[in-house]
């Protein structure tokens, strides 16, 4: 009886935000699984879908967010593991993906991944 009352008493004084909230948990992985590593694309609007795997998943209610480069700049993104990037121009590209904290803090990086996006051109000729 007085082990639990002294547990009970433990518990009490405990911080509400780490014991009701629980502690943040650290992500193990983010990868990209789309585009494949050097997967041609093939877009005339230069759409690309790009699809994460990140485990466990994303916590945005402590802040977190996606954020995606492209070519080592930062794209505007909407969404947790499904992101569509637009008006990407043909050639060769880096993409990158990285979780951070609201006060920008990065938390976790994906492995870079190269792809090229094929868009038809004016200049191509078909014989």
């Amino acid at each position: 009886m007085i082990r639990t009352f002294s547990l009970l008493l433990f518990c009490l004084a405990l911080p509400l935000t780490s014991w009701a909230a629980g502690e943040a948990v650290a992500y193990t992985s983010l990868a990209i699984t789309h585009p494949a590593a050097e997967e041609t694309i093939h877009d005339n609007t230069g759409t690309l879908t790009v699809e994460l795997a990140l485990t466990p998943a994303l916590q945005t209610e402590r802040g977190h967010r996606m954020k995606l480069l492209l070519d080592g700049t930062a794209m505007p993104v909407t969404g947790t593991t499904s992101l569509t990037l637009a008006e990407i121009d043909r050639g060769a590209h880096t993409l990158q993906a990285a979780v951070e904290d609201r006060s920008g803090a990065v938390l976790i990086v994906s492995e870079p991944v190269s792809f090229y996006m094929w868009r038809a051109s004016a200049l191509f000729h078909r014989h």
